[in-house]
């Protein structure tokens, strides 16, 4: 006597989408309260039973095709939404089928020289049941993405994901193609992400619905997305995918590289899709489904389903079932195990071989740094400084003290050159040097155009420093950093005016004042009722800045703080995270420091931050530049598109070089945010990044935060 029902679909591959179909039909035969085996594909006989329920999935193939074959079962069965791959044009057998569905209309085209009916009928995996132990924590905003290596470009993926305002999981579906491995590598450049555990089907089904958005590869991926409401788009790889968006007419989410993704998830965000019509369409398709099937399929002789011997052995085999699909999710783990154990010994080699080199380099910085100790240590190079303190004091940087040296040393070892320089020279304009500062002249009053500070003429008799005013230290003094001195100081005055709101009235600090880079900008702006002050540990740029600045102008202060610093005063006697600002609290309006915290480390920056908070009046604001890490930064300076190479780690805190880390430092973005609100500065709208990692939008070079004080 032949049995009733079997079931064919595959149950081998452990694809998780196959298995859901697997898992509703049963849903669906128990509702029925049909018999039925689950059959083997290939290890079972087609005489033993009056029909088969072949299907869903996409199943058939072009023949010949060692597994697939095997669906390909005659007599008088039943096709349940089956996909088609390709176009094969031998499936006349199904003219004798007594029920024949497919579950797109493309699917339908591809055999539509049939003479059978053949009906369209969404996936019968869209009938499981969210079950009610999936307890996984999803932090919202969400986007769930399911992908794997080579679908779109990572590297564009990463920096676009890890500037997105949502927190990301990765969630393994396609086992078959190893996405597990792939999804680790993604997990592992992006902060902002988590890794999802490889689960059952119908846990995965349920988690779907925990999700605000879900980028997916996997049909059913995208299946279990718009079952639970939640906005997709789905990468166009097969026509399956394309099927079943073309017959909701949600063809205009689906992408095939990643600008086309990009471009799909904001329109995603922008229209914010509600299924709700489809899915009452879909359903109702899949209830008179329902009834068709119970329809063709033999009825049983007696009803015994819920008697108390038969609800036990539906108990077995559901438990039998779970069973199978953890050995299959068992048997995937290895395999991913395994797959990475090999990955591990292709790396050994290069491991060891990097660990020799970086032993090496190890050795030779070793042997730098002392080499460079015991020339801080000698004779000679204590001579050197104190010589060079010596005639900084005797012969200040650029005034007439030095221009009379420079004259009477040019003379005497080139007493032609000096005499040719005279006669290109306007003696009468070289005797400002020699008078006292006089008022400026304007240039209606002379008819010529004059430097709008003490009088002094735009020619300097100094070979190489024609064209420079008195406000522009020589080069050979500027200290602070690449690019044009008065450009710079510009840039940033635009920053203080828009960004801060700077006012002429405006009681303002610099911290790292410099050479008044920062300074002679707003010379022409801060009013008489405004203030500027500015400290820095560099000496000489304090006494360039007096001399020049200060003693022009009342409203203008400079200071120096003798604070050590490894590379910009390695004599000082206070160190930066004891110093305390020499100014009362509440004290001023504006307060800016450029360049400063990319050269101090976490204690010293830390004081800093702190003394900041405290000189700040409530309400007021201030500027601030860092190198600022994140895992986009990261992944550009990997790339080789950075300008500061951050690969040592000292005191929690990233730099270019571990023997003088303050040459160059950065900042974990999270650290920083932490510390801001630590003391009560509240970060105005964004940060404003710079171009210095090698983005290609981006202020200025280095990261601008803007705060107020709370």
């Amino acid at each position: 006597m032949k049995k009733k029902v079997g079931i064919l679909y595959d149950n081998i591959s452990g694809n998780m989408g196959d298995l859901a179909i697997g898992l509703s039909v049963k849903k669906i035969l128990r509702e029925l309260r049909l018999e039925f085996d689950e059959l083997v594909p290939g290890r079972f006989d087609p005489q033993d039973y009056a029909t088969i329920i072949v299907g869903g999935g996409h199943l058939l193939r072009p023949h010949p095709d060692f597994f697939y074959d095997k669906f390909r079962v005659s007599g008088t069965h039943v096709l349940n939404c089956c996909g088609i791959v390709g176009a094969p044009p031998d499936l006349e057998y199904l003219n004798d089928y007594t029920y024949v569905s497919v579950r797109s209309g493309g699917d339908k085209g591809k055999i539509s020289y049939l003479t059978k009916e053949v009906k369209v009928i969404p996936c019968t995996s869209m009938l499981l049941s969210d079950v009610p132990h999936c307890d996984l924590n999803i932090q919202r905003p969400s986007i769930g993405i399911q992908l794997w290596e080579g679908a779109v470009d990572e590297d564009a993926l990463v920096e676009y994901l890890s500037r997105a305002p949502f927190h990301i999981y990765f969630l393994p579906i396609t086992h078959y193609n190893y996405d597990f491995k792939y999804l680790v590598k993604l997990t592992q450049r992006l902060k902002n992400s988590s890794l999802l555990p490889i689960l059952e089907t119908e846990e995965v089904f349920t988690l779907m619905g925990n999700f605000d958005y879900f980028i997916s590869a996997s049909l059913h991926g995208a299946i279990f997305a718009y079952v639970h409401r939640v906005p997709f788009i789905l990468f166009d790889y097969q026509d399956k995918m394309k099927f079943f968006m073309q017959d909701r007419n949600l063809d205009k989410y689906l992408f095939k590289n990643f600008d086309e993704l990009r471009l799909v998830f904001e329109k995603l965000l922008h229209d914010n899709p509600d299924y709700s019509t489809l899915l009452d369409q879909d359903f109702a398709t899949l209830k008179e489904h329902k009834r068709n099937l119970k329809e063709v399929l033999p009825s049983q002789q007696s009803v015994v389903l819920f008697n108390k011997l038969v609800k036990t052995r539906s108990e077995v085999e559901l438990l039998r079932e779970k069973l199978e699909s953890k050995n299959v999710q068992v048997g995937y783990l290895q395999k991913q195990v395994a797959a990475m154990n090999d990955d591990v010994k292709r790396q050994n080699p290069y491991i060891k071989e990097l660990e020799r080199d970086l032993n090496e380099k190890r050795t030779h910085v070793g042997n730098l740094e002392f080499t460079l100790n015991q020339i801080y240590d000698s004779h000679g190079w204590k001579a050197l400084l104190t010589y060079y303190r010596m005639r900084d004091k005797i012969l200040p940087i650029d005034t007439k003290r030095e221009l009379l040296a420079k004259l009477f040393f040019k003379a005497v070892t080139d007493p032609k050159g000096i005499l040719s320089n005279f006669k290109k020279i306007d003696v009468k304009k070289l005797g400002c040097y020699f008078r006292k500062s006089k008022p400026a002249i304007s240039q209606k009053e002379t008819g010529e155009k004059t430097l709008e500070v003490s009088g002094q003429s735009a020619v300097n008799p100094i070979e190489g420093s024609e064209g420079r005013d008195d406000l522009t230290p020589p080069s050979s003094m500027i200290f602070v950093g690449d690019g044009d001195f008065k450009a710079v100081g510009e840039e940033f005055k635009r920053y203080f005016l828009e960004l801060g709101q700077l006012r002429p009235e405006d009681r303002v600090l610099d911290v790292g004042c410099g050479i008044g880079r920062m300074a002679v900008p707003l010379i022409g702006f801060l009013s008489p009722g405004g203030e500027y002050w500015g400290f820095d540990i560099v000496e000489k740029g304090i006494e360039w800045c007096q001399s020049h600045i200060a003693e022009r102008y009342g409203n203008f202060h400079f200071l120096h703080c003798d604070v050590y610093n490894k590379v910009y005063n390695p004599s000082g006697k206070m160190r930066a995270k004891d110093y305390t600002f020499p100014f009362e609290n509440d004290s001023f309006d504006f307060v800016f420091l450029t360049s400063v915290f990319t050269h101090m480390l976490p204690q010293d920056m830390k004081n800093y931050l702190s003394e900041v908070s405290r000189v700040m009046k409530p309400g007021g604001t201030c500027l601030i530049t860092f190198f600022l890490i994140t895992q986009e930064v990261r992944n550009l300076i990997d790339m080789g598109l950075s300008t500061q190479n951050f690969k040592y780690e000292v005191d929690g805190c990233l730099t270019t070089c571990k023997e003088a880390p303050e040459g160059a430092i950065g900042y974990d973005q999270e650290f920083i945010l932490q510390l801001f609100q630590k003391y009560d500065l509240k970060i105005n709208e964004q940060i404003h990044y710079g171009s210095w990692c090698g983005r290609t939008s981006f202020l200025s070079y280095q990261d601008i935060v803007m705060a107020t004080r709370d």
